[in-house]
Formats: structure tokens, sequence, C-alpha cells
């Protein structure tokens, strides 16, 4: 038997031994795989990127129940919301029931622990919020709730923040939020259906703006609450409670309960404590500075209630009331107080539409250094109609603050403000026009106000003069008179609509005109736009617009600096309309020459922004334009390398990014570039072709009377064929480049037969193995980037030109020889006529002196006759008739002379005509014996 229980004893020992080594162990050995499976689980449900360091399972730590431990948890957005890291935590962990893990039914959470956790909540412009990032499941028929099938069940009993910081960004509500410290402890039995819950909350530092106001600077706010929760019905009664906000201490008391579509409440809040340094501490800018040292006299009274449903836009009713009869503050050190603050401040709503809410502001006095200033406001139906009732009056000699409030280093201030403003209405009858029934009057002064800060532009601001004039219709802006830092402003007109715009957030519209002397845009950027300055990339983010302002401004702007840009003479009119800008004819002097600008800049779409702009620059400096644009560094790198000025016309059209930058990939663009002269040195480029095509003339060349036409689109910038004239050498520019600086060009250079250009020519025909160089044309492939250039010959065009070019030769040789021919033969023919031509005058010659020498004879025997006849007559008559006869005999004679003469020059006349016409006709056949046609 003892041998039985020994056995026994041993092997119980040895089982929980190994139960206790396998509680060790199996964490450990399951741990990787338990990793991969959460991850990728938690990715597959989840709009978002999910990652830890480690997960970590100890069943002895806090045995009988688990501990869970997740180290440095990360989740971060996805597209829109793409690298923002959501929440960051350096420790998650959470105790659970190790018998629900080991039973598969539900797992029983009793306690959360979150240390260090890091949140960034962010909703967009379009109202998207980035913490929505579980994906959605298809829809599956509804079937009945199994809640016994639930695999998670809290049964928390307590819940630890430590050291947490949450940033809450509304984007269409302009809120802000910080929480900076946070620190929770939140204990109860989560498990019974009524419990009470201890709740310990401590912020350090809480900061909220809205709309650039800030209502809590690094405040610090402490909760001490004790709660009776009602887990079954859901309705939560306070019981004891302390909220704590710098120095102020309140009271909540009643109960919320939570319904399927909103809340009821009935519940109260007032101020145990009454001194008035209570309601300073909320003011931030009294809070920061010596508030403990404050003196301060007087009292205040705070109460408060909502009651009933919210739900939808149903309301509670609700009112809270505000007095203070009579207070005092002074800062020590400081010789002057505020005396006499008093302030009845009542606003309450019977319940159902926030429209019946009404504020009241029966007072609100103050004397500073015995300036008295009084205010008050009534108003009703605040949401639909608002009907006001609004009186300001008092002077402020701004001079005295420094003896009241304790200024920072450096700090002085001076001049006065003085109010005397009257507005009765019903917001509708402005919107009507219907200003017979407006009562609005008075004025608001700014005199002589002269502020030194380092935190101004320039440390200096000097207001001569800001007047303002309330009329029914508009406010009247007679003179706004300024210089900050070296910086004047000077502008006069109206607004209109300025109550709809500060009550209801109507649209106000003016007309302004605006002049200064000297405006260096680059004193009013804030910090972070101008961490990187340059003109069009500058870090700024963004530019919004509102849509509630309608203002044309006509500008007169004498000298305009913006980084790194000097503008003259800037003028034009600039209408800003539906969140949208649109510049009119702005004309203006930079870049070493003039400059048009028209056209819009529309952020409406904030992620989107759009620049729809049409540019028109005449005679800028090449390199000036190169420095000042970082988007033409992208564009046309070129311009550093040019010395010169251009004129150009563009119409641009593009996307931005948010740092105002182009997205060049939307660019749409057209446009044309010219210039009379333009020197191009240190291209690396045209090096590369020189050193290619060896005409060195080229590494620095001066270009005339060049035009460039060209297109954007599709990430490239598109020319139409630019032809470039270089001296002797015509040449043409055909191709694209991108805006990521690829090339993609052929520049076909036509080469003079003679000089300079036909010498580098031949050495180029030499290298590639020719005897003699018939390039007439060059054709120079231009590619890679232009910082890294890909330069090489289009060899099949320069092939197919060689050969036509070789063709040509041959050609040319072959209708030389057969001219030579032609020449030859003819010459012949010419000779041959020539001497067919001798020898018809020869022979008419001839004749023309035989018979000659015939009618000589017969001349000489006729007057041989004749004398015969005479000397043989006897008497006189005989002799007479001798005579008669004689001489018609010699005439005779002489007619046939003339006749043998005439035929002989005739016959003569005949052979030279045919031999001429033989001759011309030899001529005429070697001229046309062979025709090469060109």
């Amino acid at each position: 038997m003892n041998k039985t229980v020994k056995k026994v004893l041993k092997i119980t020992g040895i089982s929980i031994a190994a139960i206790f080594v396998l509680l060790l162990i199996l964490p450990f050995a399951f741990k990787g795989k338990i990793i991969k499976i959460v991850k990728e689980e938690a990715n597959k449900s989840l709009n978002a990127k999910i990652d830890f360091s480690n997960l970590s399972l100890s069943l002895i730590r806090n045995f009988p129940n688990a501990s869970v431990r997740l180290d440095n948890l990360s989740i971060i957005g996805i597209n829109e919301f793409a690298n923002d890291t959501l929440i960051a935590a350096k420790e998650i962990s959470a105790t659970v029931d190790v018998m629900s893990l080991l039973g598969g039914g539900s797992f029983d959470i009793k306690r959360i622990n979150l240390d260090q956790l890091r949140a960034s909540l962010l909703v967009n412009a379009d109202g998207k919020a980035n913490w929505d990032i579980v994906k959605p499941t298809p829809a599956e028929p509804q079937k009945p709730e199994d809640t016994a099938a639930s695999a998670f069940k809290l049964s928390l009993q307590k819940v630890t923040i430590s050291n947490t910081y949450i940033r809450y960004q509304d984007v269409p509500m302009d809120l802000l939020t910080v929480v900076d410290n946070l620190n929770v402890t939140l204990k109860g039995d989560m498990t019974a259906d009524v419990t009470n819950i201890e709740t310990l909350l401590d912020i350090a530092a809480l900061t909220v703006k809205m709309e650039g106001v800030p209502y809590f600077n690094k405040a610090h706010v402490k909760l001490d609450c004790k709660l009776a929760a009602d887990l079954v019905k859901y309705k939560f009664t306070l019981k004891e409670n302390q909220l704590t906000i710098n120095s102020l201490l309140v009271n909540f008391d009643g109960w919320l309960a939570l319904l399927d579509n909103g809340f009821d409440m009935d519940m109260k809040v007032g101020a145990p404590k009454t001194e008035f340094k209570h309601v300073l501490s909320l003011i931030p800018a009294v809070y920061a500075k010596d508030f403990e040292g404050i003196k301060t006299n007087g009292t205040f009274t705070l109460e408060g209630f909502a009651k009933g449903l919210m739900v939808g836009d149903t309301m509670p009713a609700f009112g809270i009331k505000f007095n203070v009869p009579q207070a005092s503050f002074q800062y020590p050190a400081l010789p002057k107080s505020v005396n006499n603050i008093k302030i009845n401040l009542d606003v309450h709503s019977p319940g159902g539409d926030l429209d019946n809410t009404v504020v009241n502001l029966s007072q609100f006095h103050f004397e500073m250094a015995q300036n008295p200033f009084d205010m008050q406001l009534y108003l009703k139906r605040p949401m639909s109609d608002p009907d006001i009732d609004l009186k300001a009056k008092g002077h402020i000699d701004l001079g005295m603050v420094k003896e009241i409030y304790p200024l920072d280093a450096g700090m002085s201030l001076n001049g006065s403000l003085d109010a005397d403003i009257a507005i009765k209405t019903i917001l509708s009858m402005i919107e009507k026009e219907q200003y017979d029934k407006v009562q609005a009057q008075g004025d608001l002064l700014l005199k002589n106000i002269a502020l030194t800060s380092p935190d101004v532009p320039g440390g200096k601001v000097d207001l001569s003069q800001v007047h303002l004039n309330f009329t029914p219709a508009y406010v009247n802006l007679s003179a706004l008179d300024a210089k900050i830092g070296k910086n004047d402003i000077h502008a006069t007109g109206k607004l209109e609509n300025f109550l709809a715009y500060i009550f209801k957030d109507g649209t106000v519209a003016g007309n302004l005109n605006l002049n200064s002397n000297y405006l260096n845009v680059n004193d009013f950027m804030t910090e972070s736009s101008t961490t990187a300055p340059t003109t069009d990339t500058a870090a700024m983010g963004v530019i919004e617009i509102p849509k509630n302002i309608h203002f044309n401004v006509n500008a007169d702007l004498k000298k305009v600096v913006y980084d790194n840009m000097d503008i003259d003479n800037l003028k034009g009119n600039i209408e800003v309309k539906d969140g949208i800008l649109d510049m009119k004819n702005l004309s203006l002097n930079a870049l070493g020459g003039g400059m048009k600008v028209s056209g819009t800049y529309n952020p409406t779409d904030i992620k989107r922004p759009k620049a729809d702009l049409k540019v028109n620059l005449q005679n800028v400096s090449f390199v000036q334009t190169f420095k000042t644009f970082v988007t033409i560094q992208k564009l046309a790198p070129i311009f550093e390398k040019a010395d010169g000025n251009f004129s150009c016309d563009l119409a641009l059209n593009t996307l931005l990014d948010g740092n105002m930058m182009p997205d060049l990939t939307s660019i749409l663009a057209n446009g044309s570039l010219k210039t009379a002269q333009v020197k191009l040195q240190n291209v690396t480029v045209l090096d590369r072709i020189a050193e290619v095509t060896k005409i060195k003339q080229l590494q620095n060349t001066t270009l005339k009377d060049l035009l460039v036409m060209f297109e954007i689109k599709d990430g490239r910038i598109l020319t139409k064929p630019i032809n470039i004239p270089m001296g002797e050498m015509k040449s043409q520019l055909t191709g694209s480049a991108g805006l990521n600086q690829t090339l993609d060009y052929t520049w076909n250079m036509t080469v003079p037969k003679t000089g300079a250009y036909a010498e580098s020519a031949n050495m180029l025909a030499s290298k590639i193995g020719m005897q003699s160089s018939p390039l007439n044309n060059l054709y120079v492939k231009i590619g890679g980037t232009f910082t890294k250039p890909v330069i090489s010959l289009d060899l099949k065009n320069q092939a197919k030109d060689v050969l036509d070019a070789v063709k040509d030769a041959a050609k040319e040789q072959a209708i030389q020889k057969v001219d030579e021919a032609k020449a030859k033969a003819v010459a012949e023919a010419r000779a041959q006529a020539d001497k067919l031509v001798a020898e018809a005058q020869k022979q008419a010659d001839a004749l023309k002196a035989n018979a000659k020498k015939a009618g000589d004879q017969a001349i000489a025997e006729g007057e041989k006759q004749a004398q015969a006849l005479v000397d043989q007559a006897k008497n006189p008559l005989a002799k007479a008739a001798a005579q008669k006869s004689a001489e018609f005999a010699k005439k005779e004679a002489q007619k046939k002379a003339q006749s043998l003469y005439d035929e002989a020059d005739k016959k003569g006349n005949d052979l030279i005509s045919k031999a001429k016409q033989q001759g011309d006709k030899m001529i005429s056949d070697a001229e046309n014996k062979e025709v090469i046609k060109r």
C-alpha cells in the first residue's frame, strides 16, 4: 500500500512539474506562429498597416490568469493617409482568465494597460477620418444573436493609461486639440449589472484651438470622478466629482443615459470656489504670466444645467449663467491694475431646436488705467436669422498696457484704440438690402499704434491710422496706413455683408485699393514656409482661400520681394471669390524684363489644387529665370547655361502638390519662346555632340533669331521642328524632352561644302571610313538625360544620305563626261560648218570675179565696136548716126556685163546660204546627239 501511495505521489508530482514546465514553455513554443497569425489577420481586417516588435504570452505571471503583451505597436495609414502613424504604443498589455483561453469559449479580459500611447487623429478636408480603418464585411442574413457563442467578454476591473499623447485635428471645423501627458486610471467591476466606477484623470497640458482662437493653451486638467453605473440600462449617475482646469474647480451633478440614437440627461454644473482668480486662470495669456503672484479682488458665480433628450438635431433644455459683480487684478511689480471688471452673461434655451438659444451679455465692463470700456450683446435665433443688438464703446490707451500686463522682453506698445459702435438689426434685413430697417453706426479707430517685438517682421509695426466706419449697408475702410518693418501698406475700400459674415458665416464682399512702396512677402511667411526658400517650391503647404470671401483688390505695388525674386511695378486686379483666386491682367517687371499674368488658382479641392495661367514674358533673362524658379530647373535646365534674354507666351494648366509645386505628370501647356540672340557655353549636351561630330564650333555657340513652339503633355515637352541657324551651317531639331529631364531628339545639320564646318565633316567622314566627304547632312541622335546625354549618329538616315550623295556624285560625273563629248562634237560640227561656209564663199567670190571679167570684156568689146562705127563714118550725118549706134552698143555691153555679175552674185549667195544651213544642221545634230536627265 505504501509503495502504491508513493507511486501515486511520484506520478502526481511529475505530472504537476510537467504541467508547470508546459505552462512555461508553451508560450515560447508557439510564439512565432502566434505573432505571424496575429499580424496577418489584423492586416486582413484593417485598411492600415499594423506591426509590433513582440507579442508575449505568460501563463505564470498572473496565474490563474494569463498575461498578453504587445510591444512597440504601430498602426500606419494607407491611401490618402499613407505614411501617417495613427497609433504608436510602447506597451499594451491585458490580463485574461486563463480558463477562458483553455476552454475554447469566450475570452474573458480583466485588465488593460496602455503605456506611452501616441495617437494622431485626423479628419481631413473631405470629412474622412483616419481612424476609420476597419474593412467592411460582406452583408450576411441576420441570425438570432447567440450570446453564448461570443468569443469576447469584457470583465474589466481596471484600465490604466500612462504617459499618453493624443492629437486631434478636424480640418472642416478648423479645430485642433492636443492632449499631452494623459494619465488615466479606471476601476470598477464591469461584470456587475450595477457597479461603481472610479476615474482618475490628469492631463498635464490641454490645448484647444478653433478657427485660430486658443480656448485652452496648455491647460492643466484633473478629474476625480465616481459614477454609479447601471450597465443594463446604460445609465450613469454622478456621485462625487471634481473637475479642475488650471485653478478653476467645477462640480457636475446628475445623470446621463445612453440611448440607441442619442442621450438623455439631467445635469447641473457649478463652481464651489468663487474667487475671481480662478476664472482668470482660463485666459491663456494671463495664466502663462506669473499667475501665482497675481493679486485679485472679487468673486464670481457659475451655474448651469442641461435636461432632456439629445437626439439628432434635438437638443436638451440648457442654460448657463456667469456673473462677476465687481473684480480687479494686478500683476506683481506692476504699478497699475485692471479695475471694475463686471460681467453678466446668461445663455439659455428651452430645448428642441438650437435656434431657440438666447445669448444675453448684458454687461461687460472694465477700466484699464482709468479708461473705461463697455460692451453689450443680445442675440436671438443664432442659427436661422440672428436678431442682433450689439454695443461697444470705450477708449484704450495701449501705452498703459506695460504698466498693467508684463510684456515680453524686447517688446513695447503705444497708441490708442477708440470704439463707439451700435448695431441693432435682424440679419435677413441686411440680406434683403432693407437698410432702412437696419440700425448700424459708429467708428473703430486705431491711431499711432507702435509695436516693437522680435516676433513681428522687422521687429516693429507702426499703424499710423486704421479707421472703420459702420453704416447700415457696409463697413467703410476709410484709411489703413501701416509700416511693418521695412514694409508699408496703404488700403482703402468697403466691406459689404459684414454682419452676415460674423454671425452666420455668410459671404463678406468688398472692394479694396491696395498700395505699397515696398512689400517683402518673405517677412510674412511662417517658419515652416521658409525652411527651404524657393519661389515656387517653398514647403508652405497648400494655401487655402476661404469660400465666404468675395474681394476685388486693385493693387499698385511699387516693389515686391518674394523669396529671391524682385518684382517692380506690380499692377492689376485680383478677385477672390468662391475659394478661387483670379488674377486679371497683372503686369509687373521682373527677371530683367516685363511680365503679364492672367489666370486662376483653385484650391477648392485642398488635396489637388489647380492652377490655370496665361503668362507673357518680354525680354527676360534665361539665367535669372533658371535661378528663380525650381520648376524651370526641372523643365528647362539648359537655361542655366544660356546667356541672353527671351520672350515667351505660355498657357499652363496643372495640378499642384502639397508644397504648391506643379505635379509634373498633370501639366498641360503650350506656347512659344523666341530670342534674338543667346550664347550657349559649357552645355554638356553640346560638348558631347561636338565630340561625336567633330564640329568643335558647337561647344560654345551663339544662336540668333531662334523660335521654339512647344507643347507639354503626358510628362514630356514636345517641340515642333526648330530651325537653328548657326553661322554658315543650317540645322533643324526635332523630338521631345521629358519632365524627368530625359532627352529624345534628332538634330539634322546641313554642312557647308567649304569652310570650317566642311573640314569637320571631312574629319568625321574619314573617321567612318570614307575617302572623301560627300556628307552634306549630319543626323545626330540625342538621348539619355540633360546631365548625362547619350549622343550617336543616326546611322540609318546617315547611310541613306551618304548613298544618295554617292549616287548624285556618279550621276554628275556621267553628265560631265557626256557634256565633254557633246562639246567636242559641237566644236567639230562648228569647224566643219565654218569650212563649208568658207568654201562656198570662195566659190561665190570666184563666180563674181569671172562674171566681172566677162562683163569687162563685153564692155570693152562694145566700146571697140562703137569706136569702129564712128571711125568708119565719112560725113557728119553718118558720123552722128554712128555715134548713136556706138552709145547704144556700149549700153548693151554694160547691161550684159551687169547681168553676168548679178547672176554670179546670186549663185554665190546661194552657195553660202546652203553651206550655212548645212553647217547649222551639223551643229544642231551634234548638240542634240545625247541628253541625260538630271
